[in-house]
């Protein structure tokens, strides 16, 4: 238990150091302003302070934030104006063209997606084989063994494109009622083919297919080490997105949402699994992050890019103080999610 919640802490504190140094790095670069550095939320636990910046590191790795000048208080005054203005380490945020503040609130989940992509090369190189979207092999009794055939290239999956192997098995596994239509290469026609495949009922009400074949695997090599990463990152982004959708949509409910607690139990299972489980399994929770991170929400980065493109549409700023209580309140309403979220993995890990 102990070394679980160990494990978790580094995994959380690297993921968000990792998503804080993309803002932090980019305000930098584009001399902003920078008045903290913090690795986690609550109470102060370490802190160092330069003449520029503090860093600091508080209680609770649920979080982070750099603390930019003008990011949230700007336009109270002269004297805020006056104080930033004759500070020689940088300028206030909201005093920056709209496309270096874009660049600044994007950086944080571009950086877990570099991260992300990174271990996946990791992983991907600790693999014997890959997979591809090839047909290969059936089971036993196998329903799709009728409509399929080894060697099919599937190209999409019920309309979705499937230029990897996880694309493909995601949107299997997505499906609601088993019927699932392929567009497929066969002996280099195109055809539909579309299959019944056997279904169960899960937990929580969730339909379940029953996939009955296997892809076909290829030899690991540099080359293609490198691009089945490339497309294993992106398919996982836009797994991310679909799942968010699908929350917000009704398909699932909150409880198919992990928070802290739920996360630590995964982590503990993925680790006794080995070493690429374990990092698997970092990999697509600092690219949750990354894509989450980037949700037009308020108080997330999405929720701020989102009002920089609204200014750079209307060619006018959105009102300062406006566009800062927005944040303070989706903050609160953030935080009441986290805690229904951490509540319900409580519950779920008494049952």
């Amino acid at each position: 238990m102990i070394a679980t919640i160990i494990w978790a802490i580094i995994i959380f504190s690297l993921i968000i150091f990792i998503h804080e140094f993309g803002h932090f790095i980019t305000a930098k670069l584009f001399r902003v302003k920078v008045n903290e550095f913090a690795i986690g939320m609550g109470p102060l636990i370490f802190q160092k302070e330069t003449k520029e910046t503090k860093y600091s590191v508080r209680a609770f790795p649920i979080g982070g934030y750099v603390a930019m000048e003008g990011e949230d208080d700007a336009g109270s005054g002269a004297v805020v104006r006056e104080k930033i203005v004759s500070a020689a380490e940088g300028g206030p945020l909201y005093e920056k063209p709209a496309w270096q503040r874009f660049i600044i609130m994007a950086a944080g989940a571009v950086m877990n997606v570099i991260l992300g992509f990174i271990i996946l090369i990791v992983v991907t190189a600790m693999s014997g084989l890959i997979g591809t979207t090839t047909v290969a092999v059936f089971d036993e009794d196998s329903v799709s063994a009728n409509y399929l055939q080894a060697g099919d290239e599937i190209i999409k999956v019920n309309g979705y494109n499937t230029r990897f192997y996880g694309d493909a098995t995601f949107q299997m596994l997505r499906d609601q009622d088993g019927t699932i239509d392929f567009t497929l290469i066969r002996d280099g026609e195109v055809m539909e083919v579309t299959v019944p495949f056997r279904t169960e009922e899960l937990s929580d009400g969730i339909t379940g297919m029953h996939m009955d074949f296997k892809f076909l695997g290829e030899p690991v090599n540099f080359s293609n080490t490198i691009t089945y990463a490339w497309h294993w990152t992106f398919s996982l982004v836009k797994q991310v997105w679909y799942s968010v959708i699908d929350v917000f949509t009704g398909r699932y409910g909150l409880q198919a949402i992990s928070g802290p607690v739920g996360t630590a139990t995964i982590i503990s299972q993925a680790s006794s699994q080995g070493l690429r489980s374990f990092l698997l399994l970092v990999a697509y929770i600092t690219i949750n992050v990354g894509v989450f991170n980037l949700l037009p929400l308020p108080a997330l980065d999405g929720g701020r890019i989102l009002f920089v493109l609204i200014e750079m549409i209307l060619r006018r700023p959105v009102p300062l103080r406006f566009e800062a209580w927005v944040h303070r309140i989706g903050i609160i309403l953030l935080l009441g999610l986290i805690a229904i979220v951490t509540f319900s993995d409580i519950i779920k890990l008494i049952h």
